[in-house]
């Protein structure tokens, strides 16, 4: 069941939409807010993250886009770790159901 929810989150990750590049006061109300969502803590190992930091952005790279449902709080390691060792995919992986399970508990509360 796990896979089918981490293809599930990839399909709705990657769907054709065009990438949103905030700036400035944007930006930061954005990186607020999903530091609000996620209690200012790593989604990863749970330590608490300064707001100076920016948030993760999942997919990472060139899809990357500036949305609610697609950033995360990583603390600085699990963020370095994320991008730059083997440890990678693992760490992808966490993050795409962590914010799969965000997009699906907000579509069960909007139907409330």
């Amino acid at each position: 069941q796990r896979l089918f929810i981490l293809l599930e989150y990839r399909q709705m990750s990657f769907q054709k939409t065009k990438r949103i590049r905030l700036k400035g006061k944007t930006l930061r109300d954005l990186n607020n807010a999903i530091f609000d969502r996620d209690g200012d803590k790593c989604i990863i190992c749970g330590r608490w993250v300064s707001r100076q930091e920016k948030f993760h952005h999942e997919p990472a790279g060139a899809l990357k886009s500036d949305e609610t449902d697609k950033g995360a709080v990583l603390y600085m390691d699990c963020h370095h770790k994320r991008h730059h060792t083997e440890e990678c995919n693992a760490i992808k992986v966490k993050v795409e159901a962590y914010l799969y399970s965000i997009c699906r508990l907000q579509k069960l509360i909007s139907l409330i």
